[in-house]
């Protein structure tokens, strides 16, 4: 997952799966930074080996995902549902 921040929080990059049958999460790599504009998160996605990989990101940033699927080839990068009151 990609949550994006700027000022004071940073910009983070969560990778985990998910065992559906035990409920469990298992993180087995995350990198984050503050400070970060668009084409440094995509130099970050693309440094730790992701770009080819489905990222759901915050959908609070719809820009931001346009302009890494466009603009810097991070073509499976999707918006999140978030649920009510979230």
């Amino acid at each position: 997952g990609l949550d994006f921040g700027f000022t004071h929080d940073p910009t983070a990059l969560c990778c985990s799966l998910i065992n559906d049958t035990t409920k469990e999460i298992y993180v087995f790599d995350e990198a984050y930074k503050v400070g970060l504009i668009t084409k440094e998160v995509a130099k970050m996605i693309k440094d730790k080996g992701y770009h080819r990989s489905q990222i759901i990101a915050d959908s609070a940033e719809s820009r931001l995902i346009e302009e890494l699927r466009s603009e810097h080839g991070i073509s499976r990068i999707k918006e999140s549902r978030k649920g009510k009151d979230s």
